[in-house]
């Protein structure tokens, strides 16, 4: 249950199901081309029924994601883009250095650690535990570098921010489903 994993490392969905702006879009390689965003989920503030509303007015982390899932490579894999952005009042611009940090801060809640931004290299590794509505996931996580380049050129915001290429892989297994559990949820 993806929804289990991503409220136990502190995020849910837009605040009262609100979203406002266009759909970001990406091609995961998938033979899908170009798709918009499954969703956008916000850092909530320890308050999964509001919280997101505070990070829409005072900013913080959030993430949009995208499955790929298309005929030419349905690894079911999500790829997210990670960010820390601003407050409303400032337009919800990037923070300086907001996607890695964003990255950063997902990898720290999930291996509940701090995670040093500007020590990290294409051999960085991680392991953590999250467990969230009975559901236990244990996740490797490695830093590779070459799936994206050290730039600004092709970023959203890239006038002001930049990413420093490196990618945080996410291996997730889930270690422990409830009983209560429906099979659609445990996949």
């Amino acid at each position: 249950d993806h929804a289990s994993l991503q409220r136990g490392v502190g995020f849910t969905s837009e605040c009262l199901g609100q979203h406002e702006g266009a759909p970001q879009m990406a091609n995961l390689g998938d033979g899908n081309g170009y798709v918009n965003e499954t969703a956008v989920l916000r850092w909530d503030y320890g308050d999964p029924s509001l919280g997101t509303c505070r990070e829409t007015v005072e900013g913080g982390n959030h993430f949009r994601y995208w499955r790929q899932n298309g005929a030419s490579a349905n690894s079911s894999a999500v790829f997210m883009a990670t960010s820390y952005e601003m407050p409303i009042a400032e337009g919800h611009n990037i923070v300086v250095n907001g996607y890695n940090l964003g990255r950063d801060w997902l990898v720290g809640n999930i291996t509940n650690s701090s995670i040093d931004t500007s020590t990290l290299t294409n051999t960085s590794t991680f392991s953590g535990t999250v467990s969230y509505a009975g559901f236990v996931y244990s996740t490797s996580i490695s830093y590779v570098s070459g799936l994206l380049g050290n730039t600004s050129v092709g970023v959203n915001h890239g006038s002001t921010v930049g990413i420093d290429g490196l990618v945080a892989v996410l291996d997730v297994k889930i270690t422990t489903i409830p009983k209560n559990a429906t099979k659609s949820s445990a996949t």
